[in-house]
């Protein structure tokens, strides 16, 4: 008998141990919880300043290309007439078309980046273009 009130006594222990843990692992997933609606309202607010960044890049590049565009074609113009004494026209020129390469190099980025680069299979010569 006193066995029994022994293992009633371990039992009830036990039982008292094993809800004491259970209110625990429940304040646990409850912090969790929280933790894990954070940390996808964070992700969200991510995703959507990536969003607004590569907007931005997309359309400060197109933006760039259009005034760069008017300078190389005015620079091409003066560099045509012969009387021209505008000495500062090749650097002037070669630096707009670095200019626009580097706009070109940000616009495919863009591209790459929203997954609207197209890309076209070409043949070609690998040591002409190595050269």
């Amino acid at each position: 008998m006193e066995e029994i009130k022994k293992s009633k006594g371990d039992l009830a222990q036990s039982n008292n141990s094993l809800l004491i843990a259970t209110e625990e692992l429940a304040k646990t997933n409850e912090k969790f919880a929280k933790v894990n609606k954070e940390l996808a309202q964070i992700n969200e607010k991510i995703k959507q300043h990536s969003i607004k960044q590569k907007e931005f890049i997309h359309i400060a590049s197109h933006e760039l290309r259009t005034p760069t565009q008017a300078i190389l074609g005015y620079v091409e113009l003066l560099l045509l007439e012969p009387q021209s004494k505008f000495e500062y026209g090749e650097p002037i020129m070669r630096n707009a078309y670095r200019l626009q390469k580097v706009i070109s190099d940000i616009l495919y980025i863009s591209k790459i980046d929203n997954n609207t680069l197209t890309l076209y299979n070409e043949k070609f010569n690998l040591t002409e273009t190595i050269i």
